[in-house]
């Protein structure tokens, strides 16, 4: 990997860092130690997730996944995925999770906001 590879790939887990922490107000989100050596921590290391981050011209995300899952421990792998050449849009981002879990944080979130409320 050259060193470009490597700045872009880290910029986009900084980048991937702040989208968590605005959306889990008080929650540690922060590189994980593979950023600065050998390690299987995930991407960022953050409560309940755990990430990995790709970017690239056409990133593998069954690949991502696999190496996610190697990493998660007892947190939920999931998948942060931008194409090359996509600039800072969270619009044209991925985030990607295996069907049972992201099944299990659907039920979550309907049990917790209730049916009545977004029934149409």
């Amino acid at each position: 990997m050259s060193a470009s590879q490597r700045r872009k790939g880290a910029a986009f887990e900084r980048l991937a860092a702040q989208w968590f922490r605005e959306a889990m107000p008080g929650a540690e989100v922060f590189r994980g130690s593979q950023a600065w050596e050998k390690s299987t921590d995930p991407d960022l290391r953050m409560p309940y997730f755990a990430p990995e981050c790709k970017v690239g011209q056409r990133p593998n995300i069954y690949r991502a996944m696999d190496q996610a899952v190697t990493n998660a421990g007892d947190r939920m792998p999931v998948v942060v995925s931008r194409k090359n050449g996509h600039g800072p849009r969270p619009a044209v981002d991925l985030i990607t999770f295996r069907a049972d879990d992201a099944l299990l944080l659907l039920r979550q979130w309907w049990d917790a906001f209730g049916r009545e409320e977004w029934v149409e």
